[in-house]
């Protein structure tokens, strides 16, 4: 099993569009929280995980609503999930993704901006599609879930992203 990181993430982000290294992990580090923020509006999280052979400790906790919705592995949620990110943030320069990435990289143009977020969710759909395990621990060591001993639940998701 490999295991996916986002200094690899980033390098070839940079290796593919000349972007500078720092650069590339800056905005690789933005698109990554933005997208678990996606993943869990969504009600994605638990199946992203749970194909990354770490449960379902993120999952919604809405156990009611299971009969009418239909399972879909975690590839299909996943690519899904960056698609709809990268449609809707491609040509609106307003999106919150693309005014987050302008912000917090320190770039002055909303295309540049759009244009390296839609780069960066390239790259993450491309390496989620040959290793979606690796993404779902990627995903998971991002919330704690991993390394920092959290469990990956979903206190722990809303913990990090409101400690950040």
């Amino acid at each position: 099993m490999r295991h996916m990181n986002i200094e690899a993430l980033s390098s070839m982000l940079s290796n593919r569009t000349g972007m500078q290294q720092s650069m590339a992990s800056t905005v690789m580090n933005i698109v990554l929280n933005y997208a678990i923020q996606h993943f869990m509006q969504k009600g994605l999280l638990g199946n992203i995980l749970g194909g990354a052979g770490l449960g379902g400790n993120a999952a919604p906790a809405s156990s009611t609503s299971t009969s009418t919705q239909r399972p879909q592995s975690s590839s299909s949620s996943l690519q899904s999930a960056l698609s709809q990110l990268m449609t809707s943030s491609a040509n609106d320069p307003d999106h919150p993704l693309v005014q987050e990435v302008k912000d917090k990289s320190g770039l002055n143009d909303n295309n540049q901006a759009r244009q390296y977020a839609q780069q960066a969710i390239g790259v993450l759909q491309e390496n989620a599609n040959k290793d979606t395990e690796g993404f779902g621990s990627l995903i998971s060591g991002l919330m704690g879930g991993g390394k920092g001993g959290g469990t990956g639940g979903i206190g722990d998701v809303v913990g990090g992203l409101l400690g950040k």
